[in-house]
């Protein structure tokens, strides 16, 4: 996986956000590695700095927020993880991201 890291160092900013939210999904579901929540947060945290891709920026609240509303890898914190959804959801205009989004700051209230 440090290859794999060193690689998206290598890639230009808009990519570079992209594959971070990428690594970040390996971890979250563990395909090929063991799932470590402190990797996602990592990577997620990443792609949140970067602004030149909105939509990977975005991706990255929408998992934020997942990872505080459920508590994976963090202290379980409602109230944060509600604040990143709805930071993902101001960002994008894609409709169905919005619902979704939605549909889990409905659950954790």
């Amino acid at each position: 996986m440090k290859k794999m890291q060193r690689v998206v160092e290598g890639l230009g900013l808009k990519h570079r956000s992209y594959a971070w939210t990428k690594l970040g999904e390996i971890y979250y579901r563990g395909d090929g590695v063991e799932k470590d929540y402190e990797k996602v947060h990592f990577y997620f945290e990443k792609a949140s700095k970067q602004t030149v891709n909105l939509s990977a920026q975005s991706w990255a609240w929408f998992m934020f927020g997942l990872l505080y509303g459920l508590g994976y890898g963090v202290k379980k914190n409602i109230t944060k993880g509600c604040s990143y959804l709805k930071k993902a959801v101001d960002q994008t205009d894609d409709l169905c991201y919005q619902l979704e989004a939605i549909g889990r700051l409905a659950k954790y209230h």
